[in-house]
């Protein structure tokens, strides 16, 4: 079902072509008068089958280019566990899972059926829990909350009324350092040297796993004399590693010898670009880099700078969008 081309007030579909100096972008604007339960979208997946879904602050829906279906929480077995919606994913199985503010919820794309999962295992405060991020690596579930970071092989089974339980009993909770400072701790990604690139409010955190053991290799302070809070981490096709911030700006992390340094990355000193409360960074169809604000648009840098590393002025580039309000994004 790849027919879904959409883009609302908070997210846009970006189509450069090549030999053509300015950007094409098209709009269709999806809000809560075509259905969506909110308006404030916290984060955007698309599933193999072609679905687009949105997680709000109120609920989440589910867009199949025409309609939207409608989710919401309640005290029942077979609704969300929360209605704020901070990341979804999808397993080898297909099952979709959606981390709320109060827990893990899975959707049985199949009998159309959401499982609460702190209703389902009522004894695990570990369900109920406010779930930060979540990532599909190496096959397995991967998410964080304040208490740590955990792992669930849901193997190839779908959600049953039979299953859900004993799935749930296979969750690892990885062992961390007690100096690790867990606040806003999320999971990003594993790199192709087989560590796990985690981030909490003021720290990107380099780590493998070894014996269920977080070892950590790396903590690596943006700009240490200020207060730095975390918004966004992506690694792009170069291998550059990009941090945003709430109120700091884009930052560069460079790696030499082991030792990793953090540059913030500035536009020219005389343009009405800025870089402050960077929401998300992502990498378009032709490897050019997207960063979006919730306050300052949206910026991008070419693929040619990313593949020498150079980010000076004249490769940033402001894409002109009908809102400078972007919270979430999607390619």
């Amino acid at each position: 079902m790849q027919r879904i081309l959409t883009l609302l007030i908070t997210l846009f579909f970006y189509v450069c072509s090549y030999g053509i100096q300015r950007d094409t972008i098209y709009f269709k604007n999806i809000d809560n008068k075509q259905g969506l339960s909110q308006n404030g979208i916290t984060t955007i997946f698309q599933d193999r089958d072609g679905y687009m879904w949105f997680g709000t602050h109120y609920g989440l829906n589910r867009y199949d280019g025409m309609n939207i279906k409608t989710f919401y929480a309640s005290n029942s077995f077979n609704d969300l566990s929360d209605n704020t919606i901070n990341s979804i994913t999808q397993d080898l199985a297909g099952n979709i899972w959606i981390a709320t503010e109060q827990g893990l919820t899975v959707y049985n794309p199949i009998t159309h059926k959401l499982y609460n999962l702190k209703k389902y295992n009522p004894k695990n405060s570990l369900f109920g829990q406010n779930i930060q991020s979540i990532k599909l690596i190496d096959g397995k579930i991967m998410f964080t909350s304040q208490n740590g970071l955990w792992s669930i092989n849901s193997g190839k089974e779908l959600f049953t009324e039979e299953n859900t339980k004993s799935i749930c009993e296979e969750n690892i909770r990885y062992k961390i350092d007690a100096n690790l400072d867990l606040e806003s701790l999320k999971i990003h990604e594993k790199d192709k040297n087989g560590n796990y690139w985690l981030t909490n409010k003021n720290q990107v955190i380099l780590t493998k796993i070894s014996s269920n053991k977080l070892i950590i290799l790396a903590k690596i302070r943006i700009e240490p004399a200020a207060d730095v809070t975390i918004s966004a981490f992506f690694q792009d096709n170069f291998s550059n590693i990009w941090i945003g911030t709430q109120n700091n700006g884009l930052f560069h992390l460079k790696e030499d010898k082991g030792n990793y340094l953090a540059s913030k990355i500035y536009p020219k000193k005389d343009s009405d670009i800025n870089f402050s409360r960077i929401a998300n960074i992502i990498q378009d169809h032709q490897n050019n880099l997207i960063v979006t604000s919730r306050a300052d648009g949206a910026i991008k840098i070419n693929e040619e700078a990313l593949s020498k590393n150079d980010f000076t002025s004249s490769t940033i580039t402001a894409i002109d969008l009908p809102t400078r309000k972007i919270k979430s994004i999607f390619m």
